[in-house]
């Protein structure tokens, strides 16, 4: 019998990161192939402040001007990404478990 600790160090090994840029008011493209326990750095290349804000709760942080910050996919599904600030910039993710 595996130990759920063990499976859970099994699911951070076998983690990606993404890195999805934000410029001239959009996302970058979505990664295609993205799994629970995978890492997203969202990198604002704008002049303005963003967010990564997803619909279903799993995220929402704060992203300055020419600065990134990472968050951790935990639910699987259709993941529907939008700025707080500019509701206009969206982005549908696909996660698998």
């Amino acid at each position: 019998m595996v130990s759920a600790q063990a499976l859970m160090g099994a699911s951070a090994a076998n983690a990606a990161s993404y890195v999805i840029e934000m410029k001239d008011l959009r996302f970058g493209p979505a990664p295609k192939e993205l799994k629970i326990g995978d890492e997203i750095v969202w990198k604002n290349s704008d002049i303005l402040r963003h967010t990564a804000t997803a619909r279903n709760g799993d995220f929402d942080v704060t992203i300055e001007p020419d600065t990134s910050k990472a968050s951790t996919l935990s639910k699987a599904g259709e993941v529907t990404v939008f700025c707080r600030f500019h509701p206009d910039m969206m982005l549908q993710l696909t996660v698998t478990k």
